[in-house]
């Protein structure tokens, strides 16, 4: 049982005994610590107490607690900041162990108008079955109620001190003070024309607690040209801190401009409830509410047209924030596109549903009768015939009925026409939904609207966002190099993973993946091709166009996304291969119907020309390919062409056709390439400095500094940390560098030619 001796401090102490399996008995492994929960913003109120924050103390070992009954304990104090006390009207707190009954014992005593002093045992005989996850650690909450604020700024630190070891000294923020001040806002902002009209609510928030006081009053302006109707009905209610104190709220209209908000004498400070309050002038009850119960606005020969903003401001209190709201527009024409849903679509596939949006007027006959809406969708996609966007008035009429292509668009234009002849006497809006489209392979990122005509909507809308169908992949990235001219060379493995399930078709004539090689770069072998994660099921898969192409057929797609692996990549270069790096390219679909079998087909569903065509399934391929990725780098060794080969277990190399001898020929090791230090150096064109005390090699090139140490992996280029997966060495009393990692530090490529064991540099 856990006592507590003082009224005035609100202490809630929660004991969590969270216990996992497995933890030897063992001693403490570190003090206990003080985390704040809870810290809210206040302002200082020397008359009445607030609820402050909460702070959270975890002891990691509680068998580090003396038991009770044995004479000892620790002691923890607590200190509250400088201007706070505890309140002497504070009741004493009910607390209970909230998991395991009387785990703790701990025993308060206020020591001072600021400090409380926590006596800590523990209850060797529990009433609850102890420690049940056997972790043996302890915690307990306090949260400070009831305190007095008399001043101070910034954050409220709660002191923790102690002469044991168990609780080291801390400090934990338990609240936040400064000067609060108010927020004014329109719930809406409504239409008015030359009858004026009523508005929307009108809702004052106080930031902190206690920025509003008794008989504050608070004034609301209107500009010139317009005036305030009748306010006799308006309801003016409190929420949040001033709930229930509706009564204390009172409007009186001073002239035509003004009308003031009062708040009477009996007016209760929202820091008694440690709640912001709020003030709403008008019905806050939603579709309950007539209009008698807002405020009217009249509209004078005088007024501009635009928006009409209320002056909110007070003589009374410099804490109400002066504010410009806007509450409608007057006579002002304009039409709003606004986004209320999105979708997710897949680049290549059709039939896809975009989100909702809506064309809204903002006062009656924005859009121009008889005149013209358009809607285009980006490059790289198409509305899907019969499944045009449907048109549905959410309030005022139904302005416009169905939408037609526009010609020469290509699909991606559509029109409407604005009735004449219907109701405008209400601001319509219209929401345009289900609409249907199709995108091509490659596209991603964001499908957005144009809304363009001559009725006078502008601007652009988000529907929907493309995901394209498969990303690719290359290990290692960008490939190894290849010898321009040689057979059977090796080149990176490649995926083609779904970036979300089903991305990959299987379909009647949608059913392959066809990967094309550059010109002139064949497939050596057939690849390896394997479903490396996901249920896709690969049904066949060869090598096509002499080699130029591998094809991959599609048994069943997939329900959750699948990654295509191709490995044992081998590929043999002609000699009119240009150097740079050698695509695999997913293969566009070429042609229509009679293309069928040719092209990524599993990757283009493609689109239908008319409505003719979409019955009979007859569709229209794009011209765009899924993606591609560089699976090899060709290097060409050429005389005088900056090119160095060295020769695993040769001590002759070539520079630029030019032999030479070292002193020490390379090896492999770990299956990586090590090159005499000297020797490498001198192919990079880099000067290289040894330093035996910190065994470390340097080599220094333009504005390119590379920096090795002996027997680590770590290295840096220009300071900027890197890592390898093998280290360099000194062997036969020579320092080994890493080839490739070397090399690619001053940007040069890398090759290899297995048939001779040849590295090969070429800058």
């Amino acid at each position: 049982m856990i006592k507590i001796r003082n009224r005035n401090l609100s202490l809630i102490l929660v004991l969590a005994m969270l216990m996992t399996m497995f933890v030897g008995v063992g001693t403490a492994s570190a003090a206990a610590t003080y985390e704040t929960l809870t810290a809210p913003s206040i302002i200082a109120d020397p008359d009445n107490p607030q609820d402050l924050g909460s702070v959270i103390v975890t002891i990691p070992d509680k068998r580090v607690l003396p038991e009770e009954g044995t004479g000892y304990a620790e002691y923890l104090t607590i200190s509250l900041p400088s201007g706070l006390s505890f309140s002497p009207d504070s009741l004493p707190p009910a607390i209970t162990d909230q998991q395991e009954a009387g785990e703790l014992k701990i025993v308060g005593r206020q020591s001072s108008a600021n400090t409380w002093d926590l006596m800590i045992t523990r209850n060797p005989d529990p009433a609850s079955p102890a420690d049940p996850f056997k972790d043996n650690k302890a915690d307990f909450l306090i949260q400070f109620n009831k305190i007095l604020v008399k001043n101070g700024s910034g954050n409220l630190d709660v002191t923790f001190a102690s002469s044991g070891a168990v609780f080291p000294m801390g400090t934990a923020t338990i609240a936040k003070i400064g000067e609060g001040n108010t927020n004014t806002l329109a719930k809406s902002v409504k239409n008015l024309s030359d009858a004026g009209g009523f508005i929307d609510s009108i809702i004052i928030v106080e930031t902190t607690p206690g920025v509003l006081k008794a008989n504050d009053v608070i004034e609301l302006r209107l500009p010139s040209g317009f005036s305030w109707g009748p306010h006799a009905g308006v309801i003016v209610k409190g929420g949040w801190g001033f709930t229930g104190q509706d009564a204390n709220f009172t409007l009186n209209r001073q002239d035509d401009q003004l009308m003031e908000l009062k708040i009477g004498a009996g007016f209760v400070k929202s820091t008694a409830q440690t709640t912001p309050g709020r003030i709403v002038i008008g019905s806050d009850d939603g579709n309950a509410a007539t209009t008698n119960d807002f405020l009217s606005i009249n509209v004078d020969d005088t007024a501009k047209l635009g928006e009409v903003e209320v002056n909110v401001s007070s003589k009374t209190n410099s804490n109400v924030t002066s504010q410009d709201v806007v509450v409608a527009n007057y006579g002002e024409y304009g039409i709003e596109l606004i986004e209320k849903t999105t979708t997710e679509v897949i680049a290549g596939h059709n039939v896809q549903k975009i989100g909702t949006f809506a064309i809204k007027e903002t006062i009656p006959n924005s859009l121009v009768q008889n005149r013209t809406v358009v809607i285009e969708l980006p490059a790289g996609c198409k509305w899907v015939p019969n499944k045009l966007p449907v048109v549905k008035n959410v309030s005022g009429s139904k302005l416009i009925d169905n939408f037609t292509f526009v010609n020469g668009s290509k699909l991606r234009a559509i029109k409407a026409t604005v009735k004449q002849g219907v109701d405008r006497t209400s601001a319509a809006e219209l929401e345009l939904k289900d609409g249907h489209i199709y995108v091509e392979p490659g596209f991603s990122g964001p499908i957005e609207l144009t809304i363009s005509g001559s009725a006078g909507a502008e601007g652009t809308v988000v529907v929907a966002e493309c995901v394209k169908a498969v990303e690719l992949t290359a290990d290692p990235e960008k490939g190894p190099g290849v010898i321009i001219g040689e057979m059977n060379q090796k080149a990176a493995d490649f995926y083609i993973t779904e970036t979300v399930k089903g991305a990959i078709l299987k379909k009647t004539n949608r059913d392959r993946i066809l990967v094309e090689l550059d010109p002139g770069v064949y497939f050596a072998k057939k690849p390896v091709v394997t479903v490396e994660e996901g249920n896709l099921e690969i049904d066949s898969y060869k090598t096509i166009a002499g080699g130029n192409a591998l094809e991959i057929n599609i048994k069943y797609n997939s329900t959750k996304p699948s990654v295509i692996k191709v490995s044992e990549v081998y590929l043999t270069l002609n000699r009119t291969v240009p150097e740079g790096p050698v695509l695999a390219t997913l293969a566009y679909v070429e042609g229509d119907v009679a293309a069928n079998t040719a092209g990524s087909s599993a990757l283009d569903e493609g689109y239908y020309k008319d409505a003719a065509a979409q019955a009979a399934d007859t569709p229209t391929w794009s011209r765009v390919s899924a993606g591609d990725v560089v699976i090899a780098t060709t290097i060409t060794p050429a005389q005088g062409g900056g090119t160095t080969s060295f020769t695993i277990g040769s001590n002759i190399y070539t520079v630029n056709g030019l032999m030479k001898v070292m002193d020490v020929a390379p090896y492999i090791k770990n299956d990586r390439t090590y090159v005499p230090m000297r020797y490498l150096g001198e192919a990079l064109g880099a000067e290289v400095v040894w330093d035996d005390a910190a065994r470390t090699v340097t080599l220094t090139k333009d504005d390119t500094t590379v920096v090795f140490t002996i027997g680590s992996t770590s290295y840096t280029v220009n300071g900027e940390a890197k890592t390898a997966d093998v280290a360099p060495e000194i062997a036969n009393d020579r320092t080994m560098l890493p080839a490739r990692y070397v090399a690619e530090a001053f940007d040069a490529q890398v090759g290899w030619d297995a048939g001779t064991r040849t590295v090969l540099i070429q800058q």
